[in-house]
This record gives C-alpha cells, structure tokens and sequence, in this order.
C-alpha cells in the first residue's frame, strides 16, 4: 500500500462552515484525489455533497455522514481505533484499485 498511496493534508481554513469546507473539498477532487477522509460536522457534510458530483473520488466520513457507493462512515472510538479503521479502509480502495 505505501508504493500506491500518497497522503497530503488540506485543512479548512477560515470558518467552519460546509460551504467553505465545501470548496476545499472540490478543489482536493479538481487535482485528481481520489481518496479525501472527512472530520468534523463542516467537513463531513461538504464532503457528502460533492461526492454526489464526484463518483470517481472516495470519501471517508469520521462519526458521522450517509454512508453511499463512494461514502464510507467510520467510529472514531480511541485514535487507535480510528487509525487502524483508515487505515483498512485505505487498503481496500488501493487493492481495489491495482
């Protein structure tokens, strides 16, 4: 997995509202990500939208969002936890994907 994965983070900047998470969502999808992992309540609604218009792309959605063919909802439970459940979910999609 680690030769076919490169992770980047994009933080949100200015207010936390799902319009602006919004166009950080869609700009992460416009340079070709195919993978974006969303948390908080901006985020994960932002990031439930544009996969609606983004079929190509994969969303993981942390405690919350509508889990769809291309939204995945994970628990956040102990970091350990939350670490291990992206880390699965980021293994399918690369052996999905190779």
């Amino acid at each position: 997995m680690t030769t076919q994965v490169r992770v980047q983070n994009l933080s949100v900047s200015g207010p936390q509202t799902p319009e602006n998470a919004e166009g950080f969502a869609n700009s992460l999808t416009g340079s070709g990500c195919q993978v974006i992992i969303a948390v908080g309540d901006a985020q994960v609604t932002a990031a439930t939208k544009v996969a609606g218009t983004n079929p190509e792309a994969r969303f993981i959605t942390v405690d919350s969002g509508t889990a769809a063919a291309n939204v995945q909802v994970v628990s956040a439970g102990s970091l350990g936890d939350l670490r291990n459940s992206i880390e699965a979910k980021l293994a399918e999609l690369a052996e999905a994907a190779s």
